[in-house]
């Protein structure tokens, strides 16, 4: 079958033989046209009454009638249909050589397509349709399907997320296929270093690819696109959370990768609640370093704090607090009953119902601040009838204000019991030596 194909000349005179030919039986690969046997052509150890055989490629009509092809052309048109594919007319033409494209198609086409041979080899697709069966093995407990995502598909394209691959248009570390993209890898030429460096080259690029692929999965299990765009459908008339709560989840939000969506929530919530516990615990504890014990007098106190913010704008809103933060308070912006402990018949301050009644020295230790206190101190404070705290606020004040103001408290005039008061912890206070550069 392969001398069919193959393009013979003449030994003797090196023409390319198409047609019949002669073909020398003693002498090896001797072929010669019927023009050069005719006229009893002899070369080289080859003579003319040597035994001969004819050969024909194939040059007799198969089909006869249109176009006259013979078998020779029939086989290069079946073998060019192979080479080059169905369609690729141009090529099969110039492999046949001796037939034009309109006349190789319609030859093939009326043959093989529309004749006998491909009614009986080439059934019809709409009658046969393959049946295609799934294979594959319903295993549940290996795969968990993937959360459906809550998103529309103009929010997906919004986003760049491509729902049915699970995939975005920008992944995470676009230029990781730039590590390997231009890589290759020669075991022949390629020393023992430079294959080292190319696998871990090739390693770095898995580690950048699971790294995308954890991400990816953080975002399906936290169902980040679709929270995504709630926020961006939320009602703006809606409560938003506080600045304080947003960064608080802001700054504790990198750790969402290292546990469940359930955890984490449960996690941040109670640290939430944390914050405000000990947040209610400093007010308490404020309220406590104030002399206040029960919700009555906070209620009172509160009560208090706002009637003075209206009657007296531009004052603190902590009487005790303006105290430690402000040292120039000036004497009147004291309360009476904290600075002279002054009370009324019925054992009640003026302007509360704190309890400012005289108290033993020996008591005034387990008051509020009065573990702090020097023996000094507490005796100084049961004599002018004040509590611990009330004292301590005094004595911030003075000292604050001799810091600012040296001497304001020198020779300070007596104006009835808050001056006495004042005057004997200011007196206290220089023999004591905080306040420096004063004596009376």
């Amino acid at each position: 079958m392969s001398d069919l194909f193959t393009k013979v000349s003449c030994t003797y005179c090196q023409e390319e033989i198409n047609n019949v030919r002669v073909r020398c039986c003693i002498c090896p690969d001797f072929d010669i046209c019927l023009q050069c046997f005719s006229i009893g052509a002899e070369i080289g150890p080859h003579k003319s009454d040597h035994a001969y055989q004819l050969m024909d490629p194939c040059s007799a009509s198969i089909f006869g009638g249109r176009g006259a092809w013979t078998g020779g052309e029939h086989l290069l048109l079946l073998d060019a249909v192979e080479l080059y594919g169905f369609g690729n007319w141009e090529l099969i033409s110039e492999h046949v050589e001796t037939r034009s494209v309109e006349e190789v198609k319609e030859e093939y086409i009326a043959r093989y397509v529309d004749g006998n041979l491909g009614k009986v080899t080439m059934t019809n697709p709409n009658l046969k349709k393959p049946v295609l069966v799934d294979h594959t093995v319903d295993d549940e407990a290996s795969m968990t399907p993937a959360p459906p995502l809550d998103v529309t598909l103009e929010e997906a394209n919004l986003l760049g997320y491509k729902p049915y691959r699970d995939d975005y248009e920008m992944e995470y570390n676009m230029d990781a296929e730039g590590l390997v993209s231009k890589l290759s890898l020669d075991l022949e030429e390629d020393s023992g270093v430079e294959i080292v460096l190319k696998l871990m080259i090739v390693d770095m690029y898995m580690r950048r690819l699971k790294e995308r692929t954890r991400r990816k999965k953080i975002v399906k299990d936290y169902q980040l696109v679709a929270k995504y765009f709630e926020n961006l459908r939320m009602d703006p008339y809606k409560a938003q959370i506080t600045k304080d709560q947003r960064e608080f989840k802001d700054k504790f939000r990198v750790f969402a990768q290292f546990m469940p969506p359930a955890d984490y929530e449960r996690v941040t919530s109670s640290l939430e609640k944390e914050k405000e516990l000990r947040h209610r615990l400093s007010e308490l504890t404020r309220y406590r370093s104030l002399g206040l014990r029960t919700q009555e007098e906070i209620n009172q106190y509160e009560q208090h704090v706002v009637q003075r913010q209206n009657n007296e704008p531009g004052t603190s809103s902590m009487v005790q607090l303006e105290f430690h933060q402000n040292g120039n308070s000036d004497e009147q912006d004291i309360p009476m009953d904290i600075i002279s402990g002054e009370t009324e018949t019925n054992g009640c301050s003026s302007s509360s119902n704190i309890d400012l009644s005289p108290v033993d020295a020996s008591t005034l230790r387990y008051h509020p601040m009065g573990n702090l206190l020097s023996e000094n101190e507490i005796n100084l404070c049961a004599n002018l009838n004040i509590r611990p705290v009330h004292y301590t606020t005094l004595k911030l004040m003075i000292i604050q204000d001799n810091l600012v103001s040296p001497g304001k408290y020198r020779n300070l005039p007596a104006e009835g019991e808050e001056g006495s008061v004042k005057e004997a912890i200011t007196q206290y206070l220089s023999t004591s030596g905080w306040l420096p550069n004063m004596s009376f």
